[in-house]
């Protein structure tokens, strides 16, 4: 640590890894500055590091191991190794990191041109290891000179004057480091002060949470600094680590093997951030350095107050190096010149005394001339820090405006969610109408289904009417019918006259209700129309509402963006004009260094700046107070438009709300009184109808009079009838002669009607052979259709196959013309290459200028050093050289600006570039995706092609087998169909051959009954014999046309046989044409399979053609891509940092986000623990006093036995006491005897005083044994209460009764004071109570890193080997291997 503080280096703090933070802040200038102070502080302490060996300052060029050339920008201890390390940033990219190691920044270079190594194996020349200083300390080249290098060169120059007289060697002798120290402080305080103006916001911003480094306490009692925020792998949620300040933590950093800080054993603790408090500001990061540095050199007042001798000196230094005035070493060497020559005589003497008091004069002016100077630039300093207080104070009140700026945008917002709150009602309103609208609906249906069951039941009484009346005209015509039979006209003419008149009168009532339901429909047709009107009104002031809420919304979201914009062009202004005080400010800085006379006129300039920035800051102000006062009335106005629209729009909806009433009221009043009249009329029709019943029912007991009359003529006729039956039996004896012959012929008959069945069995079995035929037909024709549709789908395929190929040709035509556009992209690349690489060309020999004009500045500046050195009075020279430096600079302002046109020039020809490249990369885009388009289309037509093959395959061989199927059965069927008809055949030859002798036999039979018939005929001269023959004749001839009908049936039968013959023909010859069709179709689906084949194969070949294509258009676009990638590396710096920037941004925003949901779900989590923990505490608590009452009657138990042994020892001293009362009663009955028996010689005054003494002694003895036996006594009673209690608690417990009944058993009526239990131990990373604290646990606890320590003990006197660098025994520092770097 010593080592830290002589160098005056800091310890770095921890950030995150590269892209951190602290990269991509630095500002060129402020990265430009950190060298510098490091310069300063380097060289302040050379003189320590000179004696302690390590002479090496920060920007000198070295070698390390001899062989890495490079500059050194880091001296220093570090967190990943303990000692002396120094970083350096190597020539070349051959180093290990980019000046961060373990996520810890200590300088800023590209990657792998960094690395660490110890001091000892640094050298100035090439191929020397440990060597000590030969060669002066080099500067390093920066192109922009720093405060802190002015002020650090200015000691040196001061200490290497020459001097030649003894007072000037005492004073550089006893004060060497004197001149060197607050230069460096200057230094630092300059430039730490310039960084802290950039750095308050982040200040402010980091007050907030917590933050690296902050001081915190942990538990309330553990103080220490932030080393890590963030999850862990030991347990969830976020951690902090903390480095405690005294050895009273777990670890060093790392838990379970996994490291995540640096620190010493039992100094590292982690905790969970809710138990973390913060304590001040930040202990370790730069910015409470600078903030508390701001406040000790904000103002320089060591100039003001302090002026010592050494600050004089350095200040006199300073002016005396770059006034043109003679120097003291000048006047120094003449006097000793002088006094040189006149040192012969007392006159010489004389003169150099007086030239020594001029001397002395002169140089007395020169201190004061300088103090003056040094008086000016004080009050200078003053009036700037004035100024700057004045710059704070107009910021302060530009961030008061935009404090009120931000309460009007919330007032704004608020007046936002009212409108909102506002809309949401009228939202909630228009739902109710549409609620009501659509309740007035459902009445409407329910209406509309009361008037449906209406009209069916007029329609059911219509009906009724109608059967009534049809009923009453079959009565008037059994009436009519009667009367013709009867005269009874004059009974029924009044009825006819009554039904006719009600019959006038149903129609009369019809015609009503008829008309009634008409004008019924009008008006419900015009309250729907009315109704429909309404909602469709409704839906238009919804619509509109709804439109108006868009608008509205569209308006709020512009003035947010408005506002937004205009507070974002607030905050650019506020940041540019606070970069460009910062600004104003290192320039007055820098000038202020420089000098007097270049400070009056920056001085002017920052005047004019300040003025102008304040006109600046005034006239936006009054801008943005006009734009908020306009944005404000708008917004009044707009708010009082929407108000006024608002009410209107409640006033229509009110409106229409009534309207919609008042109809609907009306509209339900007007049914419900239709209702009722139809209701009415309803009633009056039921009257009449029974009436009209009534009458039926006379209308039927008449005519049941009528019948009863009808079948007493009915029962005449049947006598009248019997005595016909009589005379009919006699036929009837003749009849049954008929009969038995008619039975023969019947018989005859059946078997004819049984032939006839079987005949029409054979129909009908051939007829089913019809319909399978017509089927098979069918399945035929179906079969041809298909075959047709698939030759169709085959011509169309093969057009479809042309055309593909006509596609494809087409696409590789359009291959190749992308081909031959890609070759000459290939060529306009390569020439943008070769303009590129001529510019890059240019930009390096512009770059090798630049870095020879530099050098010749070094050359110069140290040209200029040693003139100084040499001569004090070479002001001419001074002024020459300051000229050729001012021209130089000047063609460096002009090589840079002609660098910053060719970079622009570039820059133009990269965007150009890039957007041909984009534009050929679109193209390409383009036609990749047509290709690929068409290969799909392709893909998808040969794929839907092979499906119809396979589909039209799987048919044909469907068609085959059903064919043969079908031929199979057909064959069968007509096997068994010939069959049948054969034996059907046999089995009538054989019936009829039957029915022949049959008739032949009746024929015989009619010849024998002939002469009987003639007999008859003879005997009997009645017509019925007659008629019984004409009877037979007509059977006879009956039978002749059945017989007849059975040849015909026969005939036709044969016939059929016939026709089944021929078109058992016909279907064979139709078979052998299908089979031939189907061999030609069988060759057609060859020919096709072999052109499906050579289709896929030629597909498959275009395919390979596209894949190849491809192929080739991929390694263009590779090509493409490493153009685009060579030409992106130019633009990667700016454009990297700008991503990562954006990245940051970005990812900080996501991490406040992550952080809010992880605090919302902490929140809950802890609200959940909390509940938890309050249940778990109620419980404990009631443990807790049930626990602590058992204790407590333990103590009183102890108390008590303790009471109990005093009481025995009590009860031994009342023993004691009683025996000694029995000795004392013993002695005065004694006494009492020897009184009584004794002379009375013996002095009665004596012995009264002996018996008083007894007394006495009695008397205290007795009232001390009442004593202890009411302690005794009170001491049994409070033993017998404790027990009683103790009882009591017991029964308590075990019937688990509640604390609070426990507490009324104290015999005194005072209530117990309840003591707050102690808080329960918790774990947040093992998650449980009253085991220990998240601080002791034991999975935090370090362990065991270190090897164990060995048991070998050696020699004291041999020297174990030690190695420095691995800092481990076992070998020697020569002997080690490792390079030690980083």
């Amino acid at each position: 640590m010593s080592a830290a503080k002589a160098s005056g280096i800091k310890v770095p703090s921890k950030i995150a890894r590269p892209p951190g933070p602290g990269a991509p802040k630095t500002n060129p200038t402020a990265g430009a500055k950190v060298p510098a102070a490091d310069k300063s502080a380097a060289s302040a302490s050379g003189g320590d590091a000179q004696n302690a060996g390590e002479d090496f300052q920060v920007g000198e060029r070295v070698w390390v191991n001899g062989n890495k050339p490079g500059f050194i920008q880091f001296l220093g201890e570090t967190q990943f190794a303990p000692g002396q390390w120094a970083g350096i940033v190597l020539d070349e990219p051959i180093g290990k990191n980019d000046g961060s190691v373990a996520g810890v920044r200590y300088f800023q270079c590209d990657a792998l041109r960094g690395i660490f190594t110890r001091p000892s194996k640094l050298s100035r020349t090439e191929g020397e290891a440990n060597g000590t200083q030969t060669a002066p300390p080099s500067r390093a080249a920066s192109p922009t000179p720093s405060v802190s290098s002015v002020a650090s060169h200015t000691p040196a120059t001061k200490s290497t004057l020459p001097s030649t007289s003894t007072t000037a060697k005492k004073a550089s002798s006893t004060t060497p480091a004197t001149p060197a120290t607050p230069s460096s402080n200057l230094a630092r305080t300059n430039s730490e002060s310039v960084s802290n103006l950039s750095e308050t916001g982040s200040v402010k911003k980091g007050e907030r949470e917590l933050k690296m480094g902050d001081r915190v306490l942990v538990g309330g009692t553990k103080a220490g600094a932030v080393r890590f925020l963030g999850e862990t792998d030991f347990a969830k949620g976020e951690w902090c680590g903390v480095e405690l300040d005294e050895p009273l933590g777990k670890n060093d950093g790392a838990v379970a093997g996994t490291r995540y800080f640096q620190c010493q054993p039992k100094y590292g603790l982690f905790a969970p951030v809710h138990k973390v408090t913060r304590i001040g500001f930040p202990s370790t990061t730069p910015a409470k350095a600078k903030t508390t540095v701001r406040k000790v050199v904000a103002t320089p007042s060591g100039l003001k107050r302090s002026p010592s001798a050494s600050s004089i000196s350095t200040m006199s230094s300073v002016a005396s190096s770059v006034s043109a005035k003679p120097s003291r070493t000048g006047l120094l060497t003449e006097t000793s010149s002088r006094y040189n020559r006149k040192i012969s005589g007392t006159t010489a003497l004389q003169e150099a005394l007086k030239e020594k008091q001029q001397h002395i004069e002169q140089l007395m002016a020169e201190r004061d001339m300088e103090r003056a100077e040094v008086a000016k630039a004080t009050s200078h300093a003053g009036e700037m820090e004035q100024e700057i207080s004045l710059l704070r104070d107009d910021q302060e009140q530009m961030e008061s405006k935009m404090d009120q700026l931000r309460a009007l945008v919330e007032a704004a917002d608020k007046d936002k969610v009212e409108l909102l709150n506002q809309l949401e009602e009228e939202r909630r309103k228009v739902e109710d109408l549409q609620f009501r609208v659509e309740e007035a609906c459902i009445t409407k249906g329910d209406l509309e289904v009361a008037t449906v069951s209406e009209r069916s039941r007029i329609m059911e009484l219509e009906k009724d009417l109608s059967l009534r009346t049809r009923e009453v005209a079959d009565l008037q015509l059994r009436l009519g019918t009667q009367q013709g039979s009867e005269d009874s006209n004059s009974t029924l003419s009044p009825l006819l006259d009554e039904i006719n008149s009600l019959r006038d009168q149903l129609a009369s009532q019809d015609a009503k209700q008829q008309e009634e339901l008409a004008k019924y429909k009008e008006k419900l047709e015009s309250q729907e129309k009315t109704h429909s009107e309404t909602v469709a009104q409704l839906q238009a002031s919804s619509v509109r509402l709804s439109g108006d809420n868009e608008q509205l919304q569209m308006r709020l979201s512009q003035a947010e963006k408005e506002n937004a914009d205009s507070i974002e062009q607030w905050r650019s202004k506020l940041e540019s004009a606070i970069s460009s005080h910062q600004q104003t400010m290192e320039d007055l800085k820098l000038s202020f260094s420089q000098g007097a006379g270049a400070q009056a006129t920056e001085l002017v300039e920052t005047k004019s700046a300040l003025e102008r920035l304040k006109l600046e800051h005034k006239l936006a102000l009054e801008e943005a107070a006009a734009k908020h006062g306009a944005d404000t009335k708008a917004w009044t106005q707009e708010m009082q438009a929407l108000k006024a629209q608002l009410l209107s729009l409640t006033e229509d909806k009110e409106r229409l709300e009534e309207s919609l009433r008042s109809n609907v009221e009306r509209a339900e009043e007007q049914h419900l009184v239709e209702m009722e009249d139809v209701l009415g009329k309803l009633h009056a029709a039921e009257l009449r109808v029974k009436e009209l019943e009534d009458k039926e029912a006379m209308l039927a007991q008449q005519a049941q009079d009528k019948d009863g009359k009808t079948k007493e003529q009915m029962a005449e006729l049947v006598a009248l009838r019997s005595q016909v039956a009589q005379g009919n039996q006699e036929l009837v004896t003749l009849k049954t002669q008929l009969e038995e012959v008619q039975i023969q012929g019947n018989s005859q008959g059946t078997k004819v009607s049984e032939l006839s069945a079987l005949l029409e069995g054979r129909q009908q079995e051939v007829l089913s052979l019809q319909q399978n035929l017509t089927t098979v037909q069918q399945e035929k024709d179906a079969l041809e259709q298909e075959l047709g549709g698939l030759k169709q789908k085959m011509s169309e395929s093969t057009e479809e196959q042309t055309k593909s190929a006509k596609t494809m040709q087409e696409t590789l035509e359009k291959l190749n013309k992308k081909e031959e556009q890609c070759a000459s992209l290939t060529t306009e690349s390569e020439s943008l290459r070769s303009q590129l690489n001529g510019l890059e060309r240019k930009l390096k020999a512009a770059d090798e200028k630049l870095e020879q004009l530099i050098k010749d500045k070094s050359k110069l500046e140290n040209d200029i050093s040693d003139m100084m050195k040499v001569s004090g009075d070479s002001s001419l020279q001074l002024t020459k050289m300051n000229e050729d430096l001012i021209q130089k600079e000047r063609r460096l302002e002009d090589f840079q600006s002609q660098l910053a046109d060719e970079k622009e020039k570039v820059a133009h020809l990269n965007e150009q570039l890039q957007q041909e490249l984009s534009r050929k990369d679109q193209e390409l885009k383009e036609t990749r995706d047509a290709h690929q388009s068409q290969i799909s289309s392709l893909q998808e037509k040969i794929a839907s092609l092979e499906k119809t093959v396979q589909q039209g395959e799987s048919l044909s061989s469907e068609l085959k087998t059903s064919q043969e199927k079908a031929l199979s059965q057909a064959s069968k069927l007509h096997v068994k169909e010939l069959e049948v008809l054969q034996s059907q055949v046999d089995k009538l030859k054989q019936e009829l051959s039957s029915s022949k002798d049959k008739t032949q036999e009746l024929q015989k039979l009619v010849s024998e009954l002939q002469p009987y018939k003639e007999q008859v005929q003879a005997s009997e001269a009645s017509g019925k014999t007659a008629e019984a023959l004409e009877q037979l004749t007509r059977e006879k001839a009956s039978l002749l046309q059945e017989k007849s009908e059975a040849q015909a049936l026969l005939e036709e039968l044969r016939s059929s046989k016939q026709e089944i013959e021929t078109q058992l023909d016909t279907l064979k010859k139709e078979n052998s044409q299908h089979q031939e069709d189907l061999n030609v179709s069988k060759a057609q689906l060859c020919t096709e399979t072999q052109r499906t084949k050579s289709l896929c194969q030629e597909i498959e070949k275009l395919k390979e053609a596209v894949s190849v294509k491809s192929q080739s258009l991929q390694k263009l676009q590779d090509e493409n891509n490493k153009l685009t990638q060579d030409l992106d590396s130019n633009h990667k710096g700016q454009s990297e940092l700008m991503k990562l920037k954006d990245e940051r941004s970005k990812l900080k925003k996501q991490l406040e986000e992550l952080k809010q949901s992880e605090n919302t779900l902490k929140e809950q989590l802890d609200k959940e623990k909390a509940a938890l923990q309050q249940s778990i505490h109620k419980n404990s608590a009631l443990i807790s006093e049930k626990d602590q009452q058992v204790e407590n009657m333990r103590s009183e138990m102890a108390v008590l036995h303790g009471t109990s042994a005093s009481a025995k020892t009590l009860q031994g001293t009342i023993q004691a006491l009683e025996r000694d009362k029995a000795h004392l009663q013993e002695r005065v009955e004694r006494l009492e005897q020897d009184k009584a028996a004794g002379p009375d010689t013996i002095n009665k005054s004596t012995g009264d005083a002996l018996l008083d003494q007894l007394r006495e002694d009695k008397d205290t003895a007795e009232s001390q044994i009442e004593f202890l036996n009411s302690v005794i006594v009170d001491l049994q009673r409070k033993n017998e209460e404790l027990k009683d209690k103790l009882e009591k608690m017991a029964a308590a417990a075990l019937n688990g009764n509640n604390p609070s009944e426990l507490d009324n058993y104290d015999s005194l009526d005072k209530e117990p004071m309840k003591k707050k239990p102690p808080p329960r131990l918790f774990c947040d990373i093992c998650d449980c109570f009253d085991l220990h604290d998240t601080e002791d646990c034991p999975t935090q606890m370090q362990m065991p890193d270190s090897p164990p320590h060995t048991t070998y003990h050696g020699n004291k006197g041999e020297e174990r080997p030690y190695c420095d660098i691995c800092e481990v025994f076992g070998h020697w520092t020569e002997s080690c291997n490792d390079d030690q770097t980083f």
